[in-house]
């Protein structure tokens, strides 16, 4: 029996290379396109203020607002962590009112990752986790970090107990400054670092929860992008003229930049 060059209907053809011809002329040029993609800035602020009374007074643990500003920069800190996961890429200008009434939101990789975005829809499988990776980590970097709600790390930590050891390895080491807690044996053979976001437990699980979300991020392809000299800055003597308080505020204005949204992954609804 013989088949036609165009194969059958259905058949998956692999292209391994091409044959050119001896002595024939260039062949015809072919080069990756590039997308335009692109974000926006967003304006984070956190403020704290006190009455001049209260700036006097001593009080346990140290004056106000001294205490006031580390607490606010935790804060701060967490408002652009947040954004790089779960921010929303928006851009308002109410017509009408010039281009000053404007207001930038940066998008983070939940707005960016499409291709390798699955709805676990329940309980996560090590099967389940191992299939994604093999199609996450065959792109990009193999730079990876996986970052996780508590109820993925329920599901990761219950794979331990119940005798896949080699799957999960605990830790208390630091991989790009950040303490992880613990290595999955990822289907090539790597060992990713795994960061529980404790925090991410304020949130719902389920489909429309963020902490039953599971980011596979390619380290190399994410980059945070301050606007020049809006970087964060700790801004004093906020209060207007006249009052008798003490105001401050952490300013930042910046965006991210995501690229290759093919090396990233993403896994929700875990509950």
């Amino acid at each position: 029996m013989s088949i036609s060059a165009a194969g059958i209907a259905g058949d998956k053809f692999l292209i391994v290379s091409d044959a050119q011809k001896q002595g024939a002329d260039l062949p015809p040029m072919k080069y990756s396109q590039r997308i335009l993609g692109f974000n926006y800035t967003q304006i984070h602020r956190t403020t704290w203020n006190f009455s001049g009374t209260a700036t006097a007074i001593e009080l346990y643990g140290g004056r106000e607002p001294g205490k006031e500003a580390v607490r606010k920069l935790v804060e701060h800190k967490r408002k652009l962590e947040a954004n790089a996961f779960f921010g929303a890429r928006e851009f308002v200008n109410v017509p009408g009112t010039g281009n000053d009434d404007v207001t930038g939101s940066s998008g983070g990789l939940i707005e960016f990752i499409v291709t390798n975005k699955q709805d676990v829809n329940g309980e996560l499988t090590s099967d389940f986790l191992d299939q994604f990776l093999a199609t996450v980590l065959a792109k990009g970097s193999a730079n990876k970090v996986i970052f996780t709600g508590t109820t993925g790390a329920y599901y990761i930590s219950r794979w331990n107990r119940s005798g896949q050891g080699a799957f999960w390895k605990p830790s208390n080491e630091k991989v790009h400054g950040v303490a992880v807690d613990g290595f999955i044996s990822g289907v090539y053979g790597t060992l990713i670092p795994v960061v529980v976001k404790k925090e991410w437990s304020n949130y719902p699980n389920g489909d429309n929860g963020y902490n039953g979300d599971l980011f596979v991020v390619d380290m190399d392809n994410v980059e945070r992008r301050p606007l020049r000299d809006r970087d964060t800055k700790l801004l004093t003597n906020r209060q207007n003229p006249g009052q008798d308080r003490v105001a401050a505020e952490y300013l930042t204005e910046s965006s991210w930049t995501i690229a290759q949204e093919r090396t990233h992954g993403l896994l929700t609804g875990i509950s």
